[in-house]
């Protein structure tokens, strides 16, 4: 691994799917250590090609504008 790369961006079609599950989707990707997980909601879409609502998902949160990170297993205070 390369300790410089901190954020990895993911992008795609068929959030619930292949974004998601893949090898080198974002659950696979959490695992990596000291990694952030990033989206930006404008270039992702779900099998109706309709953009993800990430604000209604407690697993993302949002970093600034369409962009979000994927929490994992991060506990967040409510």
């Amino acid at each position: 691994m390369h300790p410089e790369i901190k954020n990895v961006y993911i992008f795609g079609c068929a959030w619930e799917d292949c974004v998601k599950h893949r090898p080198i989707g974002y659950l696979a990707l959490s695992q990596l250590q000291n990694v952030n997980i990033l989206t930006n909601t404008t270039l992702v879409s779900n099998i109706a090609m309709k953009r993800p609502d990430l604000s209604l998902d407690r697993d993302w949160i949002n970093v600034e504008g369409n962009v979000y990170r994927y929490l994992g297993n991060e506990k967040v205070d409510s």
